[in-house]
C-alpha cells in the first residue's frame, strides 16, 4: 500500500521559508538569527539539527500572536543590547586641543 502524499506544512522551517512564511526578506531573518542585529522582542530561539538552523512553525506563529500585545512592546524577558564604549581617538591631537579636553 503506498504511502498518502504529504500535503500539510512543515513542522521546522530553515531560515528561508521562515523569512517566506513571515514575509521578512531572507537577511533580516538571518541577522537575526545568528544575532549579528538585535532581533526584536521574544524573537524565537531556532531548533539546531546537525549543522542547520530551524525555526518551530508554531513558535513564529506564537511570536506573531504576540505582537501589539503590551508585554511584547516592552520586550520583557529579552535580550538587552549591548553597549560598547566610544572607541579612542586615534592619531595626533589637534592645532589648540590638548589630550584632556579630546
Amino acid at each position: 500500500m503506498p504511502h498518502p502524499q504529504h500535503t500539510t506544512t512543515p513542522l521546522l522551517l530553515d531560515i528561508r521559508a521562515a523569512a517566506d512564511l513571515l514575509g521578512f526578506s531572507y537577511s533580516t531573518i538571518r541577522h537575526w538569527t545568528y544575532r549579528s542585529k538585535q532581533p526584536p522582542a521574544h524573537w524565537p530561539q531556532p531548533v539546531k539539527i546537525n549543522t542547520s538552523l530551524r525555526y518551530r512553525v508554531a513558535d513564529l506563529e506564537n511570536w506573531v500572536a504576540r505582537i501589539g500585545q503590551p508585554d511584547h512592546a516592552t520586550g520583557e524577558g529579552a535580550a538587552t543590547p549591548i553597549t560598547l564604549p566610544q572607541p579612542a581617538r586615534r592619531g595626533r591631537p589637534r592645532k589648540g586641543h590638548s589630550l584632556q579636553e579630546l
